[in-house]
């Protein structure tokens, strides 16, 4: 399996991100979304994607790409990443 980690603050790219990832075929994926904002655009946005294989995470405080990318490592089940 492969994990894809997508650290988010602006939902102006969310979209174009999953749906480029959804495009690749045969893939045993998941993809984790980190949200990082404190508005709900995102989650709103995947909620409309409503795809099986993303997995969402809205953390309680902004903590900066960074951290939020580690957050996603430490969720990730895949063998890469």
């Amino acid at each position: 399996m492969i994990s894809i980690i997508i650290p988010a603050y602006n939902n102006d790219t969310i979209k174009g991100a999953i749906n480029s990832i959804l495009k690749q075929k045969g893939s045993n994926l998941e993809i984790i979304i980190v949200d990082d904002s404190m508005d709900n655009k995102v989650k709103h946005t995947i909620n409309n994607i409503n795809h099986p294989d993303i997995k969402y995470y809205k953390n309680k405080k902004s903590l900066g790409t960074a951290l939020s990318r580690t957050r996603g490592i430490k969720i990730a089940r895949g063998d890469y990443i």
